[in-house]
């Protein structure tokens, strides 16, 4: 899991910053009653948005890794 800092007072999270992810395995994770299982990204962006940002300051590259045989109990379909 990816996650940004936790806001304080229902504030905007400072986000994760920048990150990249490159050549992993990841395999076999069960999220039993949750979402997730293989990789989650949650807050990545949050302070940079309200300072106006349109797009946001931060990114998360996942590049070249191999997400296999992962599992979650709950999977919530979201429209754009």
């Amino acid at each position: 899991m990816v996650e940004g800092e936790p806001s304080t007072l229902g504030g905007l999270t400072i986000g994760t910053g920048n990150l990249f992810v490159d050549s992993n395995l990841i395999l076999g994770n069960h999220a039993q009653g949750g979402n997730g299982g293989g990789v989650r990204l949650q807050q990545v962006n949050g302070a940079d948005i309200g300072a106006g940002h349109r797009n946001g300051l931060w990114q998360v590259s996942l590049t070249n890794n191999m997400i296999v045989n992962n599992v979650a109990g709950l999977a919530v379909a979201v429209s754009r």
